[in-house]
Order: structure tokens, then C-alpha cells, then sequence
């Protein structure tokens, strides 16, 4: 080769390498990221470990929880929008109606792991009539029962069989009431709407009933699941085994008995697994399933997808982020930190360093459901609203329960059609 011929080769061979570095310089970029304020204890942690690895950087925002449907609208609106936001997955459907999110339904069905993601998270992030996907599962809780094994000995029961129906439910929870004086079978928040939709909407499904069609457009709340179960919770409260405490509580006393070691049965999420590990390991408990009428359980699928407003210039960044976290890595992070995994094909290894009982609850996310409905806030998380007041009359007072849940079942309803008129 002439001494032309090797320079033209050197220079060739430097541009590749310069344009191979200028590529590796620019793959990395800085995505902004909003998450609500319930979620920050696990996404700080996670997001400097993310960015600890160099290469793509995460700008984290952490929303109050209550704000961020009203922030996003209004940051959309001025062309402003983060990049990506961990939401709450019950609003999703408002967001996929307005048009404000990025469709990602080959991005998702692309992923080697699809089918083992959360498909309740899936399904809500999910335009019914044209199946695309504006969103994946992020984070998740589920809700199942806490019972106290001690409170089970007292009135002896056996602590390693907790109840597989509703016979067996409301008999553990007397049981449990009559064992000693200032002690109580059951706690509930009478006057928390979300919490009862948490906590309530399970034995409804387990018993083969629901509380919405599909689609959220019609109110299936005058059934005769809904009749039996809001039947079950009054029987317990007029055997005494709900204290009259529940009926007024909000969320202020929520852990105050079964901490107390005063409540033997509980309706909860994951995190309260975590409070009694850490500040009361005198208490012996176990974890089970909500029950069916006559068998069988379910769960509400609670947590966060991760969505992309219409529009972001860093949509790649933030899918490689949300890679990372759907990694074993990620997961057991999210874990550590107070996340149900969200795929079920890492849950055991991502909660093999924690306690044994966090198991079941991502076990059972796999039978999942979340409400779809684009007025959820409206009828389910107000307290003063139709439901809330429904079965606080339903389970405290002797209100006739055919004329409560018609009540209620033309309440939400009204609700509903106004929404889409």
C-alpha cells in the first residue's frame, strides 16, 4: 500500500472511530420522571441506583399524590410534560380517553416477559375498543388478609388455618371478639372510601360477583353479592366483633388496634407486613387470602403503570430505564424498598431476601382485578360519596339492605351516565 492509500486508511478508520464515540457519547440522555409521593420511598432509592450506573440519567419528581392528575393536565396542556409518569393505574383510562398518552402497544407486546407482567395493570392501561397499550405495570400492591396468630391460640383456633370462606371468616372473627374483653375479631375504615373498594371489592369477586361492568359504564351494585357481603360485615359488627371505632375512621386509627395487638383479622396491603416486621415483632402473624362466599379468594391490583405523555422527545431513554427495572435487579430493589414485584416470573427471587410472607401477596396478583371506570375518584374514592355511604349505612345501622343498594346502585350510576353524556 502507497503512503496515499495508508493515510486515506488512517483517516478513514479515525472518522469510524470518532463517530463511534460521538454515538456512544450521545446514546446516553436525561429523561424527566414524576411519581406520586405514596411511591417515593422505593423510587428514590431505585433511581439513584439507576443513576449511579452512569449512561442514562433519570430526573425524578416526586408529585403529592393528590396533585398529579391536576399537574399533568396542566403541564400537557403547556406543551411542559415530564417524559414519563408513574401513575396511580386507576386514573389511566381518563388519560388514554383525552388522548394524552404515547401508544407502546409493539414496544409492550415485545417484551420477552410480557405475558408475565401484572395483566390487571395491563388491562386498565388498555384502550377497550382499539386493544392498543398506553402503559405498563410499575409497581404494585395487592390486598389479602392479616390475621393475628396470637389472638387465633386465645380463642382457640388454629393459627395455621386461617378462613377459606365466609362461614369460616365471620366464625374466627367472633371467636376472636368473645376471647377476652377490649379485643376484636375485625377492623375497617367505615369512612374510607378507597380503602373499602380495597378491601371490600374482593369478596364481592370472589363470591362471582362485581361492582361495574367491564367497561365501567354500568354499576353492577344491586346483586345479590354486594347484598350478602355488606350483610356479613353487618352480622359481624352486631356480634361485636367490629369496634364502634370503625364506623366514623377515615385512615387516622387505621393500625392503632391490630398493632395493639387488640384486632385479630385485618383487610391490608403489603406495606403493613413491613410496620408490623419493623415496630412489633411481638406479634405472631400470618397472611391469607380474601375469601369467597363459599371459597376460592381474590385481590384488588393496586400500584402504578408507567405512561409516556403524548409527545416526549425521550421516549427511548425512559423504555431502557423501565427495562432495568423490570430486570431481577430493579425488581429486588422495588421490593426492598415496599413494591410487590411486577412480574411474577422474578417474584420469588426478588423477594427471596425478605420475609417469606411478602410471597403470597405477589402470588396472588397473578388472579388480580382493578376496577375500570372513568369516574373512579367520583365513585370510590370520595367519602362523602355513594358508595362510602352505602356500606357505612350497610354494615352499622339496620337500614333495610335491598333499599340501601338500589340506593346506591341508582347513585353510581347517575354518576356514570353524567360522565358520559
Amino acid at each position: 500500500m502507497n503512503h496515499r492509500g495508508k493515510k486515506s486508511t488512517l483517516i478513514t478508520l479515525s472518522c469510524a472511530i470518532m463517530l463511534a464515540l460521538a454515538s456512544i457519547a450521545t446514546a446516553a440522555d436525561t429523561f424527566s420522571l414524576w411519581v406520586r409521593s405514596d411511591n417515593g420511598t422505593f423510587m428514590e432509592p431505585l433511581v439513584k441506583a439507576y443513576n449511579a450506573k452512569g449512561g442514562d440519567q433519570v430526573k425524578l419528581e416526586i408529585i403529592i399524590a393528590q396533585e398529579v392528575m391536576q399537574k399533568l393536565a396542566t403541564s400537557y396542556s403547556a406543551g411542559q410534560a415530564p417524559d414519563a409518569v408513574s401513575l396511580d393505574l386507576i386514573y389511566t383510562p381518563q388519560l388514554i380517553k383525552a388522548g394524552m398518552l404515547e401508544d407502546i402497544t409493539d414496544y409492550a407486546t415485545s417484551l420477552p416477559y410480557f405475558d408475565d407482567l401484572s395483566q390487571s395493570h395491563v388491562t386498565i392501561s388498555t384502550d377497550l375498543e382499539t386493544k392498543k397499550i398506553y402503559g405498563l405495570p410499575y409497581s404494585a400492591e395487592s390486598s389479602f388478609i392479616l390475621y393475628n396468630k396470637n389472638l387465633y391460640r386465645q380463642a382457640g383456633l388454629d393459627p395455621e388455618k386461617p378462613p377459606m370462606n365466609w362461614a369460616e371468616f365471620e366464625d374466627h372473627c367472633v371467636k376472636i371478639a368473645e376471647s377476652a374483653d377490649d379485643t376484636y375479631g375485625f377492623y375497617l375504615l367505615g369512612s374510607n372510601g378507597g380503602w373499602l373498594a380495597f378491601s371490600f371489592n374482593p369478596l364481592i369477586w370472589a363470591s362471582g360477583g362485581d361492582t361495574l361492568s367491564a367497561d365501567g359504564m354500568t354499576a353492577r351494585i344491586d346483586t345479590p353479592e354486594v347484598k350478602d357481603a355488606i350483610a356479613l360485615y353487618r352480622r359481624l359488627y352486631q356480634r361485636g366483633a367490629i369496634p364502634e371505632s370503625a364506623i366514623t375512621d377515615a385512615g387516622a386509627n387505621m393500625l392503632t388496634g391490630f398493632l395493639a395487638g387488640k384486632i385479630g383479622l385485618m383487610s391490608c396491603g403489603t406495606f403493613l407486613i413491613g410496620v408490623v416486621l419493623k415496630d412489633h415483632p411481638e406479634i405472631d402473624f400470618g397472611v391469607t387470602p380474601i375469601p369467597g362466599k363459599n371459597g376460592g379468594f381474590a385481590t384488588f391490583a393496586g400500584g402504578d403503570v408507567i405512561v409516556f405523555p403524548k409527545g416526549t422527545k425521550k421516549l427511548d431513554a425512559s423504555k431502557r430505564f423501565l427495562e432495568w427495572c423490570y430486570s431481577l435487579e430493579g425488581q429486588t430493589i422495588m421490593a426492598e424498598f415496599g413494591s410487590l414485584p411486577v412480574r411474577s416470573d422474578l417474584a420469588a427471587q426478588a423477594l427471596a431476601k425478605l420475609d417469606s410472607r411478602y410471597l403470597m401477596p405477589a402470588e396472588i396478583l397473578a388472579k388480580g382485578h382493578t376496577p375500570y371506570s372513568l369516574v373512579y375518584s367520583e365513585v370510590f374514592l370520595n367519602n362523602n360519596g355513594p358508595w362510602t355511604e352505602m356500606l357505612n349505612r350497610g354494615f352499622f345501622t339496620d337500614e333495610d339492605i335491598d333499599e340501601l343498594v338500589q340506593e346506591g346502585q341508582e347513585e353510581i350510576q347517575r354518576i356514570i351516565d353524567e360522565n358520559n353524556d
